[in-house]
């Protein structure tokens, strides 16, 4: 069997005031399921089990399990990506730039808990998915990584940012830090996600911003181009 390209966010996604259709009840206790106990361990009679069909009725929807997952993947980078889209275009043009970065943090941060387990199969199943799927899910992957890398290009291009900074190395240890809070942070607990934001985008700032906006910076210390590396190796992307 072919494994084909996930479909549009249009066919995936349903109006919430509507009942969800077959296709997305699938899709949503298939993106639940892997989160919860792996893809591997995960069968098609569990996800139909989930979703109250019969087991043969979700070939009706997907050819197999593979094309369950790359849809989950999919739907779930068009959810992380449409929301630094939205971040960027509410922007006030004259943002500072450490408000410009915290606002794009809290919109990833939102993405993994609010849209999860869609956009949080990119860092709890990806990884082992098979290789097909994998192919399918890297260039939007690496779209996404290139929206960051693009906005720390920004900043080197403010010169807000200390002299010899490593903004591909930065970036990764920004994102994958924004991840890793899958594993602790409790959305019940004392503290929002726009509190997480707030720290994480602080933590990094005071590392990395120059003393005063706009400082000049020696020759030949530059900050590095924040270069995109291919999702099949990458720790930034959801």
């Amino acid at each position: 069997m072919v494994l084909t390209e996930a479909t549009t966010e249009q066919d995936r996604c349903h109006d919430r005031d509507e009942p969800p259709t077959g296709r997305q009840r699938v899709l949503e206790a298939a993106a639940w399921l892997f989160h919860r106990q792996g893809y591997r361990e995960t069968t098609l009679r569990d996800i139909a089990t989930a979703s109250a069909m019969k087991a043969g009725s979700i070939y009706y929807h997907f050819d197999s399990k593979e094309q369950l997952l790359a849809a989950v993947l999919e739907t779930g980078i068009e959810r992380i990506t449409a929301d630094f889209v939205e971040a960027a275009r509410a922007m006030p043009v004259d943002v500072a730039p450490r408000e410009r970065l915290r606002r794009h943090v809290l919109a990833h941060l939102e993405a993994l808990f609010i849209h999860g387990p869609f956009t949080t199969s990119h860092v709890t199943v990806f990884k082992n998915a098979p290789n097909a799927v994998r192919a399918l899910a890297i260039p939007s992957r690496d779209a996404y990584e290139a929206r960051w890398a693009e906005l720390f290009d920004r900043f080197a291009t403010e010169a807000v940012l200390k002299p010899g900074v490593d903004l591909a190395l930065q970036r990764v240890l920004l994102l994958s830090t924004a991840n890793a809070t899958l594993d602790w942070f409790d959305r019940l607990g004392p503290h929002t996600v726009e509190d997480l934001a707030a720290a994480l985008t602080n933590q990094f700032w005071l590392g990395v911003s120059a003393l005063e906006p706009g400082a000049k910076r020696h020759r030949g210390s530059s900050p590095q181009p924040s270069s995109v590396p291919t999702a099949q190796g990458s720790t930034t992307t959801p």
